[in-house]
């Protein structure tokens, strides 16, 4: 939970002007001291707690508004003294607020002089000056201006429709501002239900419905969302210290009842807090209150850390870090001088909910550098597995799951473990999972196993050893060359390579490779797994064919050959026998010499 962080100023100050004038300095003006209006202003640096003075005021004033403008100078809004009668003070302005250095200019006209107001900076840079005092003897006041830094004039503006005093103003998100309750007639005795907006377009207010419940003293603050809620108060007769709680949806223009406060407060304060938080602190319902309320985004309220100060009608502003600062007040013991801070957290402090981060996001117990919401991934060292560091989003290390994000499905779908994979996502079943039933294909045995990308893959592997692939499981050993891959032979139980990958078929005049197929040798004949590429003698040619002188396998011709006196020899066929040979030659010779006789 966040903490409040406590310390004391030099002095008391019950209502002074605070406005926060660079990140961390905080300039507080005036206010009421311990037992007189001061005149004194100081300088706050919230980082040591140290102060330094500002340039006094030209009188003591208390109930001024103080607003950092955009040019970096400080308005200081009316306020008042505090004689016998209170007396309005003139509006000042501060160039540059510095330790010790600079002067107030005053005003030069009377329209700033009031007190128990609203000073609202607008959205174009001017400032809205409305209701309050006017005087010690009047009531309340009705009377609206402007201011414009740029030019440095006050313009009046049309007055609201009711005077008010102990009132609430928001400014809404479209530049309009809202203001509700507060006392319309002197002497403080009937608070009135009724609520009006102002308009940048026409400069004007105009009637923006009826509370259900009358209320002064109250608080009121803007939703992330841009409603506003108003909670507490004191309300006319028999109601008094009010904790109940309505919403205005500035788009329909309507009220509705909201969730009420746990206890009853008078004088409380609220602020928006971590973007989409309302927070009412402080008042007083019989004793003074240090309690605490949270809504975050329209849920019901809920306890945040006391402040170490009960308090009424202190000063409260969200800076620009989103912290929460209280200033002044009254307790039962008179004005405070006790500060009070509500930081959000850092990055890996323990918190319940992420309003209290300043990461604006609560993971694991701890304020985490992001919303960490996706599978497997944590901000904790402990979830993690790792040491990282608290405040960490990371994957959660594999085989884990500490919050049983992840799905566990039947093994053979190939579906999630059930636990996390290491880079932030839901383990898949992986490859030591069978996914089917194996097969066999020839040689070759079928498996079938998980991905670990969610699906069933196929591979194939070549039996071990030579042997053939039978039912599902490679064989061990052969009985015969069926039982072996076709670059293979069984001998002695055991495949043995053969000698050549292709072999010669039975004709020798084609090759065979270890699926059957075959390939002519064409001219040539196979020797040894192979067809031959040249000749020797005709025995290296096909049937048909002939080794001729040039070592190449060529076609036989029958043509006769022409000898001398007219005969002609054949040349005898492919692969002839040197018997033919002689054969034909005696009968060539015997017949020549039967023609000469």
């Amino acid at each position: 939970m966040p903490a409040w962080r406590a310390f004391p100023l030099q002095m008391s100050r019950s209502e002074p002007g605070v406005a926060e004038v660079s990140p961390g300095l905080v300039a507080l003006i005036g206010g009421y001291g311990a037992s007189d209006p001061l005149a004194t202003a100081e300088l706050l640096d919230l980082a040591t707690t140290a102060t330094c003075a500002l340039p006094p005021l030209p009188e003591p004033r208390v109930g001024a508004t103080a607003l950092t403008l955009e040019d970096g100078s400080l308005l200081v809004v009316g306020g008042r003294t505090m004689g016998s009668l209170p007396t309005p003070t003139r509006s000042l302005r501060l160039s540059k607020p510095t330790c010790g250095a600079g002067q107030y200019v005053a005003s030069s006209t009377e329209l700033g002089k009031r007190w128990d107001h609203s000073a609202i900076p607008l959205l174009d840079g001017r400032v809205l000056v409305f209701g309050g005092h006017v005087d010690g003897q009047g009531g309340p006041t009705a009377s609206t201006f402007v201011y414009d830094p740029e030019s440095d004039v006050w313009s009046e503006l049309s007055p609201m429709k009711l005077a008010r005093v102990h009132h609430t103003a928001t400014l809404l998100a479209d530049g309009r501002v809202l203001v509700t309750g507060g006392y319309a007639t002197k002497g403080e005795g009937v608070a009135t239900a009724i609520t009006e907006i102002w308009s940048p377009q026409s400069e004007a207010w105009s009637a923006a419905g009826t509370m259900s419940a009358p209320r002064a003293y109250h608080a009121a603050a803007r939703e992330a969302g841009g409603a506003v809620v108003v909670a507490g108060g004191w309300s006319s007769g028999s109601a008094g210290a009010l904790a109940t709680a309505e919403r205005f949806d500035p788009v329909a223009g309507t009220w509705s009842n909201a969730p009420g406060l746990a206890a009853a407060r008078v004088g409380a304060r609220a602020v928006s807090w971590a973007g989409d938080s309302v927070v009412v602190l402080g008042g007083l319902d019989g004793v003074f209150l240090s309690s605490v309320e949270l809504s975050r985004a329209g849920a019901p309220f809920t306890a945040l850390p006391p402040m170490s100060v009960a308090r009424r009608d202190p000063s409260v502003h969200t800076l620009g870090d989103g912290s929460v600062l209280v200033v002044g007040g009254v307790t039962a013991a008179g004005p405070t001088k006790t500060v009070e801070l509500l930081r959000r957290l850092p990055r890996g402090e323990s918190c319940s909910m992420s309003t209290e981060c300043s990461t604006g996001a609560c993971v694991d117990g701890v304020c985490c550098e992001t919303a960490c919401a996706e599978a497997c991934s944590a901000c904790t060292d402990a979830k993690r597995g790792d040491a990282l560091g608290d405040g960490r989003c990371g994957p959660v290390t594999a085989g884990r799951d500490p919050d049983d994000e992840c799905a566990s499905d039947a093994s053979a779908s190939c579906g999630h473990t059930g636990l996390c994979d290491g880079a932030g996502s839901c383990a898949y079943q992986g490859p030591t999972v069978s996914c089917g039933a194996a097969t066999c294909d020839g040689s070759r045995r079928i498996t079938h196993a998980c991905d670990a990308a969610g699906s069933c893959a196929s591979s194939a592997a070549l039996c071990d050893g030579g042997l053939a692939c039978r039912g599902d499981a490679c064989l061990t050993s052969c009985r015969d060359d069926s039982e072996c891959q076709s670059t293979h032979r069984c001998a002695d139980a055991r495949c043995v390579p053969r000698a050549f990958s292709r072999v010669c078929d039975a004709s020798g005049t084609a090759t065979v490779d270890p699926s059957g197929a075959s390939e002519s040798c064409g001219a040539y004949r196979c020797a040894d797994g192979a067809c031959l590429t040249q000749c020797r003698t005709a025995l290296d040619c096909a049937e048909g064919t002939r080794c001729a002188a040039s070592g190449q396998c060529v076609v036989a011709q029958s043509t006769p050959r022409e000898e001398p006196g007219g005969c002609a020899t054949h040349a005898p066929p492919p692969g002839a026998a040197p018997a033919v040979w002689v054969s034909l030659v005696i009968v060539a010779l015997v017949q020549r010499f039967v023609r000469r006789w």
